[in-house]
């Protein structure tokens, strides 16, 4: 692509501060349909797409097959990909360059090449390896482009909510706030996926996520899209299995029990969260699910030998 096309592009999936923030860009775009962009083939550009309605055909050269909305699909369109028709749909798209994760992290022309946590030595790399985690499940390899999984009503319903809060915060730009409050929608909704893409494909991430015990699977499915929730209990989660039955098969399974593995999750967020956004600490206890501010500042500083506020010092400014 030329200079120009390539510009044109990047409008498509760029939202500019209007009244706050006056022509300051975020390379973000949301959309209230579930379309294309064919001209940003080999683009290093993405998508998350949830179509609710209509027709969705998924070919290449050897198969051809219809995915049954609802379905959430992650397009990269960097990658080779499998010819993808959407007809008569409804639904929406999130369309980001990797860059609005973090800028400052993004931008290092030092960040680690390998995978493996091990070969890590700084905070700032396994954060680094962290936020790249997030676009797993668009970086294709073993698997085609793009990878796409059935929703059920509950996970609808959680990813929905993530994208009309990011929508509102980037079309509304109600105050100073708006790219924080947004992105953070944003980056949950990225840690989902990848929750999610873990449990379909092997993949390096930070929580014990384990397979061959379905009714544990289907707990732990419930505890990523309800960890924000103050009132989640274990008779929510535990499904057809007794107390006893359940906390033993949990533990068996994580290496932990139900509090300390919903704490986890809850902290992992939060940290995310405090990487990737200015959003206060207060803000993000409550938002992953901590009642008040002591202890949440208790319990991530035994996490991370650091206070919110410190951790977040040890990063460089997520918008560069």
């Amino acid at each position: 692509m030329n200079q120009l096309t390539d510009s044109l592009l990047l409008q498509k999936v760029t939202t500019t501060g209007r009244q706050i923030y006056p022509g300051v860009n975020f390379g973000i775009r949301t959309a209230d349909d579930p379309y294309l962009l064919p001209e940003a083939m080999g683009s290093d550009i993405y998508q998350i797409i949830l179509v609710t309605e209509g027709s969705i055909i998924l070919s290449d050269t050897d198969s051809r097959a219809a995915l049954l909305p609802p379905q959430l699909l992650c397009v990269s369109y960097s990658n080779p990909m499998k010819t993808l028709q959407i007809t008569n749909a409804k639904g929406c798209s999130i369309f980001f360059i990797p860059q609005v994760i973090n800028y400052g992290l993004f931008s290092d022309s030092s960040v680690p090449t390998s995978d493996s946590p091990t070969s890590l030595q700084s905070t700032r790399d396994r954060a680094f390896l962290a936020e790249r985690l997030l676009i797993k499940p668009f970086k294709q390899g073993e698997i085609s482009n793009p990878f796409h999984i059935s929703v059920n009503p509950i996970l609808y319903n959680r990813i929905f909510d993530m994208y009309v809060g990011l929508r509102d915060q980037f079309t509304l730009q109600p105050n100073n706030n708006w790219p924080c409050r947004g992105r953070s929608y944003f980056l949950e909704l990225l840690m989902l996926l990848q929750n999610l893409y873990a449990f379909e494909k092997d993949s390096q991430f930070d929580l014990p996520l384990p397979k061959g015990d379905v009714e544990i699977e289907e707990s732990i499915k419930l505890l990523l899209l309800h960890y924000a929730s103050r009132d989640i209990r274990l008779s929510d989660i535990r499904g057809p299995l007794g107390f006893l039955q359940f906390t033993t098969r949990f533990k068996r399974s994580t290496g932990m029990n139900v509090t300390s593995y919903l704490r986890l999750i809850r902290l992992t967020v939060a940290a995310n969260l405090l990487r990737n956004t200015m959003l206060p600490p207060t803000d993000i206890a409550l938002r992953c699910g901590y009642p008040g501010i002591s202890r949440f500042y208790r319990d991530f500083k035994k996490m991370h030998a650091k206070d919110p506020v410190s951790y977040r010092q040890s990063f460089p400014d997520p918008y560069g």
